[in-house]
């Protein structure tokens, strides 16, 4: 498990990760993946927001994709994928 938040009121899970809502904000994931074939990486969340908030998606410093947040109200988590 990551260490991440538990703070929001009727989150009932083991952790998340907030990274903020500003600009330029940012988590880094490392993975080695040595058998070149394909990999997934899916990404859950929640945005409690009223708009989208796009998140791009970098491999070794280059976008590639990037995934639009949109709002998961009524509360509850989405999933994510390139």
């Amino acid at each position: 498990m990551l260490n991440g938040e538990s703070w929001k009121a009727g989150y009932t899970g083991d952790g998340f990760l907030d990274f903020g809502n500003g600009v330029g904000e940012w988590i880094d994931f490392d993975f080695e993946a040595v058998d070149g074939r394909p990999h997934w990486f899916a990404v859950r969340y929640a945005n409690g927001g009223s708009s989208p908030r796009p998140v791009e998606m970098l491999v070794d410093g280059t976008v590639v994709a990037t995934l639009a947040m949109r709002p998961t109200k009524p509360p509850g988590p989405r999933t994510a994928s390139p």
